[in-house]
């Protein structure tokens, strides 16, 4: 069988599938490398990568002069193989390998059973300019409770991982931008952000002995978002700001890691109520394992 990787046209590109865990890439200084590279996703190839993924989000509420707090946590494992592309996209069946998930508040740690989303596969796509990823089938969703904003998504995290790619050809210093839609949880209302990215080609970064191509983000949005709960209608506004840093391996074409921080701040209302609330979100993905096939 003809081997195929899911890569970027040239030498740099960010694979079909990252997804959400690691450590920020360290400076590896080859600054000559200037030649122009053409960063496109390429729907003709494919790829099988396993990444582990973190994400904590860190919630604070002021209600009546006192802060209510609580974290949730996800750690997950997973596995993106690549499949024909569809309609000029490039496309991958993604499969949780594992899924750790828990809410940590004043009443401590408590743990949800994820077993039975353990194994599950949903199909991702991207298209070759990059940004937002579309899906298919079902996706694995564990429950928060509603109180701390219900059932979360697995794509959800692996929103986080797509970066918009340029029109042309660039060498490091030079910058483009790209705008996106999101769904996220803010406290517990699900609400929508409408994201700016203004991205920069650092350069050329080492992790773990592998030298790659780094590409730092500057993330902002307006968010806003209405829910019924508890027979009443909660309004959210507000806004988030953040970074990002993309690690990609120029041989394969493949996410090598990506990390992100994200602080939003806002308030809920409903009626006379208004409650302030700010949230830090952090963003881990380092690649684990990869084969080509």
């Amino acid at each position: 069988m003809k081997k195929r990787t899911f890569a970027f046209s040239r030498t740099v590109g960010t694979c079909l599938l990252a997804a959400v865990g690691a450590v920020s890439c360290a400076e590896a200084g080859d600054a000559d490398r200037a030649e122009p590279i053409d960063l496109k996703f390429d729907p003709s190839v494919g790829l099988s990568i396993t990444y582990v993924a973190n994400y904590n989000q860190a919630i604070a509420l002021h209600m009546g002069g006192q802060e209510m707090s609580a974290t949730r946590e996800f750690a997950a494992k997973y596995t993106i193989t690549g499949t024909d592309p569809a309609e000029g996209s490039a496309r991958g069946t993604v499969r949780v390998d594992s899924l750790n998930v828990a809410l940590v508040s004043a009443q401590g740690r408590q743990r949800f059973d994820t077993r039975n989303l353990i194994g599950s596969e949903f199909v991702i796509a991207v298209a070759p300019t990059g940004g937002s990823p579309t899906y298919e089938g079902e996706i694995p969703a564990p429950d928060f409770g509603a109180m701390a904003g219900g059932e979360v998504p697995v794509s959800s995290l692996l929103e986080y991982a797509f970066l918009h790619l340029p029109d042309h050809p660039v060498s490091p210093g030079d910058t483009w931008s790209g705008m996106a839609v999101r769904k996220q949880i803010e406290g517990s209302l699900r609400v929508t952000a409408n994201l700016t990215t203004a991205y920069t080609l650092i350069g050329w970064s080492e992790v773990d002995g592998t030298d790659c191509a780094r590409i730092d983000g500057q993330v902002s949005a307006d968010i806003t978002g209405t829910e019924e709960q508890m027979g009443s209608t909660w309004d959210y506004s507000g806004g988030l700001e953040g970074t990002a840093s993309w690690c990609v391996d120029p041989a394969t074409g493949s996410l090598v890691e990506m990390t992100g921080e994200e602080k939003s701040a806002g308030s809920i209302t409903s009626g006379e109520n208004d409650i302030p609330i700010e949230q830090t979100t952090t963003i881990q993905i380092r690649k684990i394992e990869g084969q080509l096939y």
